[in-house]
């Protein structure tokens, strides 16, 4: 009777990416409370950021209680690429949260053209080739493939504590960088249309170029450009495959990079938003890494000890 008692009131165990998740639609949830004016069904998506935090309750409950059930790990595992998605798709509406413009536009674009002596989109048009341009949208699509092939790999191998450190690292930089949209709002060159060319508004290809500008046009996010999570969150996913699945970072390498350039050749991106992308990226690694290392869930540590 004590053993059920003790188990009964046992405190779960929350990792990284649960806080990562539940602080964030908290957050979110407190500023609907406060500044919504500008929001349409506001306490709708207050009562849906305080139903999925109860959600997150119950899947970390469960995994505690049945972890050892193949189903409760996975759901555990892999429920933070939902919350992402879903708190992607509210930007439509959230993006203007904070202010009622996208008043870091012309801060792009004068700073663009003070460090580079003119806008890269502009400048970067004469360039402009089918094939070249399918390679680039080449690389922007393969930023897509991180989400399927890192946490594929990973479980293939049973690096089940790598995996849960990799979302770790993900949603830390996702949701921190939908927070600087709302502070920071900003619309790409490919929504400007002094910056488009009004004979080729979106770059002519092949298939990738399809494939691209569909889900440009179905999900893309007006106002979400500064800084690039699409480069943040490459070099993001590509450190962490170098320290838990070596050979396949290794292979990867390349894609951040390609995503960086095809983010400002493609129009996509002011010159400025990869580069403090990147920035973003470097600034949010190690500290997500000291945190995990403070709470001791890096898997190297393990390995090691």
């Amino acid at each position: 009777m004590i053993e059920k008692i003790e188990n009964s009131v046992v405190r779960p165990t929350y990792r990284l990416y649960d806080l990562n998740c539940m602080g964030y639609l908290a957050l979110v949830a407190l500023l609907l409370l406060f500044s919504h004016s500008r929001i349409p069904r506001w306490p709708v998506l207050f009562l849906a950021h305080a139903a999925l935090i109860a959600v997150i309750l119950v899947i970390v409950r469960l995994d505690e209680r049945y972890g050892a059930k193949r189903y409760y790990w996975l759901l555990r595992t892999f429920y933070p690429i939902g919350i992402m998605l879903f708190a992607w798709e509210e930007l439509n509406s959230l993006i203007l949260l904070l202010f009622d413009s996208h008043w870091v536009t012309d801060l792009l674009i004068r700073g663009d053209e003070l460090l580079f002596g003119v806008h890269p989109t502009v400048w970067i048009r004469q360039f402009h080739q089918p094939w070249l341009n399918e390679g680039m949208y080449f690389f922007y699509a393969g930023y897509y493939m991180l989400f399927l092939v890192i946490p594929l790999a990973l479980v293939l191998v049973g690096k089940r504590r790598e995996l849960q450190a990799v979302f770790s690292f993900v949603t830390f930089l996702y949701l921190s960088s939908f927070v600087l949209f709302f502070l920071f709002p900003a619309v790409g060159p490919n929504r400007i249309a002094e910056l488009t060319a009004p004979e080729q508004a979106q770059p002519a290809g092949y298939l990738f170029a399809w494939i691209n500008q569909l889900v440009q046009t179905h999900r893309g996010i007006a106002g979400a450009a500064f800084p690039s999570s699409h480069v943040a969150g490459a070099f993001v996913w590509v450190f962490t495959a170098l320290r838990y699945q070596r050979k396949l970072g290794y292979c990867l390498i390349p894609i951040p990079f390609g995503i960086s350039a095809a983010s400002v050749y493609l129009g996509l991106h002011h010159g400025l938003d990869p580069l403090i992308g990147i920035l973003w990226a470097v600034i949010c690694i190690p500290l997500v890494l000291f945190i995990l290392r403070r709470r001791g869930e890096d898997p190297q540590i393990f390995r090691k000890s």
